[in-house]
């Protein structure tokens, strides 16, 4: 993230001349077909037959790929390096003799638990035996087995590689025509837990707790010991290793900076919110700032790591959840979404962003340093409407990424939240919308089963949101 506080300081990116993207329409598969781990049992057989004519049925509508979670639990659950590629052989095999191309969530998170998921594919084992403390921890001490902390990314960088490389060498490195469907065309890096931006905010782990069901703030994910060090290595360096100027700003009597505790800080943490501690300086407001700064540089290590494995023949996609429905936005703060530094921190800023500048701006940097780099940054609430009851701002909060994606020169993709929106006639309006205003050169949908399903769905709906992404 070199220069990238400067580059901020306007809270407005510069402008850059957008790359050159195929447009694309996308169906959501189902998170798993039939039962992974035995493609030859009668209920198996019957779950791929229904996937091809469902697959057939959607490339009529207009669909040209298909949105794959490759679940890394799946693949190299047994041991390091130890792979099984026989279900994506079928997908891929499938897929191209559909005529369907696909896109590849790398999956690094686990699949059970969560909002939408109907299978159990939990991360390796093994991978939670290679060092303590790679989870992460919530403010009531609840640990979250969805994916590995962020903190720990050094610990596991090697694994993912090991991981993208060999689907690199699977899938990616086969020779073929070049009209040739079934090809890979991107490349989505998981982030977070559901393979999101974000912290586990409200995940299962924390069922149960008031303040982690929708449409609270959710609950603050940063505690244990390598968040701990990461937060007092940042605050030494923000106050030039001074002890004294933290207490200053503080106004406490620290000794050193080992006596700072983010589980201290976040007691009260409901009350601090409510009265908006990190609009001034002071340990709230530096806490949330390194709590965002600390996703950011993860996503930074990510895409640089997947630019090592596959170099920069496919664009590469990171998928950020639209957290839209908390007037005080401290639900994207606990999600780590927002710094509270700036000033865009409002819901009447789309100009500047709504505080989601630093991440375009990084993905800009990246974009500027590496020679043919592509990257798409995808918004979850395409098809979510603004309303005051309950409190939504989805179409204001897609405005604004479709602003920082014009500035930025990095390519939009957008998503609805959820299956059920297929299903609403002023869903699907406001997805068409956004569409019509040329605000995404991607638009994928969740699920096909739903999709195909929904009595909206028809080929004319279908072909309308086709010819509405194909507009200049």
């Amino acid at each position: 993230m070199k220069g990238l506080w400067s580059l901020l300081l306007g809270v407005v990116l510069v402008s850059s001349a957008p790359m050159a993207y195929a447009k694309q329409m996308a169906v959501m598969a189902p998170l798993v077909v039939g039962d992974p781990h035995d493609l030859t049992t009668a209920a198996s057989r019957e779950a791929w037959s229904q996937f091809r004519d469902d697959l057939r049925a959607a490339k009529a509508r207009g669909f040209d790929s298909v949105s794959v979670d490759v679940w890394w639990g799946l693949v190299e659950s047994r041991a390091s390096g130890n792979f099984d590629w026989t279900y994506y052989d079928k997908m891929a095999s499938v897929l191209r003799e559909e005529g369907l191309d696909w896109i590849a969530i790398l999956s690094t998170h686990a699949c059970g638990g969560n909002v939408g998921d109907n299978c159990n594919i939990p991360l390796p084992e093994w991978v939670w035996r290679k060092a303590e403390n790679l989870s992460y921890v919530s403010e009531s001490g609840a640990n979250s087995r969805d994916v590995v902390a962020h903190f720990a990314d050094d610990v596991v960088m090697d694994d993912y590689k090991l991981f993208w490389g060999a689907f690199k060498n699977r899938y990616l490195n086969v020779v073929a025509p070049v009209d040739a469907k079934g090809r890979v065309l991107e490349l989505h890096l998981s982030l977070g837990a559901s393979g999101e931006l974000h912290y586990p905010a409200y995940h299962a782990h924390d069922a149960g707790h008031p303040e982690a069901a929708y449409p609270e703030r959710g609950l603050f994910q940063g505690l244990g010991p390598r968040a701990n060090d990461e937060f007092r290595a940042q605050l030494k360096t923000n106050y030039g290793n001074s002890i004294d100027a933290l207490n200053t700003a503080w106004g406490r009597h620290l000794r050193s900076f080992d006596e700072v505790s983010i589980e201290t800080e976040v007691v009260g943490l409901s009350d601090k919110l409510k009265a908006k501690a990190y609009a001034r300086p002071g340990a709230l407001r530096d806490l949330l700032s390194w709590y965002n700064d600390s996703l950011v540089n993860h996503m930074e290590r990510m895409v640089r790591g997947a630019v090592q494995t596959f170099g920069t023949q496919k664009v590469i996609a990171v998928k950020v959840p639209g957290i839209h429905w908390n007037a005080s936005r401290s639900a994207e703060l606990m999600n780590g979404l927002l710094d509270p530094r700036e000033e865009a921190v409002t819901w009447n800023s789309v100009e500047r962003g709504l505080g989601y500048a630093k991440i375009f701006a990084e993905l800009q940097s990246l974009q500027r340093e590496i020679p043919g780099l592509k990257l798409r940054a995808y918004i979850t609430a395409a098809a979510t409407a603004d309303a005051q009851v309950p409190f939504s701002r989805a179409e204001t909060l897609v405005r604004a990424f479709a602003h920082l994606s014009g500035q930025s020169g990095v390519s939009l993709g957008i998503e609805n939240a959820l299956a059920g929106d297929v299903y609403s006639e002023n869903s699907l309006r406001i997805l068409e919308g956004h569409l019509g205003a040329s605000r995404a050169e991607s638009v994928t949908l969740l699920r096909l089963e739903d999709v195909l399903r929904s009595p909206l769905m028809t080929d004319a709906r279908c072909h309308r949101l086709l010819m509405k992404l194909a507009e200049p």
